[in-house]
């Protein structure tokens, strides 16, 4: 079995991380008893910059510009940055701005961000054939592992920028649990085939469980349980508790404040 933890490994308060990495990168993701939005579209941006530029201080992330943060499109669109890809993109409050699922890069000095609730993102760490480190975020919801979003982010991972699927490491932060994420047709699931083993009906819906069909294709790829490491833990649970966000929550507690958590790695 991949490595499964129970309870968040802590780098300072609300701030969890991945023990895989054995700090050979910067990753860090909020988390924790009323940790703050780090989105700016609920509530202050004023008080969100605060609230990310002092995230990012406490991971010694100090040139907040040097942020990319994913902008999802619930697609298949895999993106690497380079320097000059850097350049072009648009300015955000904090960094700079992408619309993709997959983002790699193995330039020094820029940091890849993604702000989720419920979706399942990996954090990922590898290193090419001359021993150069590549960092990645993969987001995969439901639309992106409906196209095998994962399974293709690590097949163009190994062959973009040469690396042997050995020298991959994967940590997986919470995301919603099968318990508590339904759709209410099979006809919204574009490849239903691949949930077979990963779905069940309950009182009129399908419930999906997103994090085992992600382990799936990580597996299918040839990625081994020792180079996986994930929180077992259901944002949807923990945002009634205020330490997490979940979508799905607010949108079925409207008295709940909506919000999002910040996931950040860097070499």
């Amino acid at each position: 079995m991949s490595t499964r933890l129970d309870t968040i490994e802590y780098l300072d308060k609300n701030i969890g991380f991945f023990p895989i990495f054995n700090n050979t990168i910067t990753n860090a993701f909020s988390w924790g008893e009323n940790v703050g939005n780090m989105s700016f579209n609920y509530g202050d941006r004023k008080e969100v910059k605060l609230r990310i530029i002092k995230f990012l201080q406490k991971i010694s992330i100090n040139n907040i510009q040097s942020i990319v943060n994913i902008e999802p499109e619930h697609s298949d669109n895999i993106v690497s940055i380079t320097r000059n890809k850097y350049n072009s993109l648009r300015s955000t409050p904090v960094g700079k701005s992408i619309n993709c699922d997959t983002l790699f890069t193995n330039t020094k000095n820029i940091a890849l961000s993604i702000k989720p609730a419920d979706c399942t993102v990996s954090i990922i760490k590898a290193i090419d054939i001359n021993n150069k480190i590549i960092i990645g975020l993969i987001h995969a919801g439901r639309k992106g592992l409906d196209l095998s979003l994962p399974y293709k982010s690590i097949e163009y991972l190994i062959q973009h920028y040469e690396v042997n699927i050995s020298n991959i490491q994967i940590g997986i932060i919470p995301s919603i649990g099968f318990d508590n994420y339904f759709i209410q047709n099979i006809e919204e699931l574009k490849n239903p085939i691949i949930w077979e083993n990963y779905s069940k009906k309950k009182n009129n819906y399908i419930y999906l469980d997103l994090k085992s069909l992600l382990l799936k294709q990580y597996q299918d790829i040839g990625i081994k349980n020792t180079q996986i490491q994930y929180y077992d833990l259901d944002t949807f649970n923990y945002a009634k508790e205020k330490i997490s966000f979940s979508h799905r929550y607010s949108q079925m507690h409207k008295e709940t404040a909506n919000g999002r958590m910040i996931v950040v790695v860097k070499i």
